[in-house]
């Protein structure tokens, strides 16, 4: 919210506005909501600067250990809410990254006490058609 709030008015509740100089008006709507273990904010805007601004603040959503815990490893038949989170808010983020920054990810988010956590891992980097990719090029190079 610093980051939308800065430089800008606030003519509104959750709505913020700004006028650089000989620019147009800029309008940001906000909307927030905890859901999924974090909290979701969704923008409504006109304000391109704004946005790469986010950007390259790299925000991530929770990571699926903290998102749905309950879930394990055992994330391939999903349904409900964490079929939602998975399809329209991770899949999305995470093949976003480049491998490297999946592993570095995960490396930097590892929670201290998961006893699953090697199929927790392999569950979530097989979700993603590069990873997978990957692996079939290491599996037929050993062949």
């Amino acid at each position: 919210m610093d980051l939308v709030e800065t430089g800008r008015q606030s003519p509104a509740p959750r709505h913020f506005t700004s006028r650089p100089r000989d620019e147009y008006d800029r309008h940001v709507l906000v909307s927030t909501k905890s859901e999924f273990s974090g909290e979701m904010v969704r923008l409504f805007t006109n304000d391109v600067e704004l946005l790469n601004t986010l950007t390259a603040a790299r925000f991530n959503p929770p990571a699926p250990w903290v998102a749905f815990p309950e879930s394990g490893p055992l994330i391939f038949n999903l349904q409900g809410d964490a079929q939602y989170w998975y399809e329209h808010v991770w899949d999305p983020y995470w093949e976003n990254l480049s491998l490297a920054e999946q592993s570095d990810f995960l490396t930097k988010r590892k929670p201290k006490r998961i006893e699953d956590w090697d199929d927790r891992v392999e569950a979530i980097r097989t979700r993603d058609p590069r990873y997978r990719e990957q692996l079939k090029q290491e599996y037929r190079h050993e062949e």
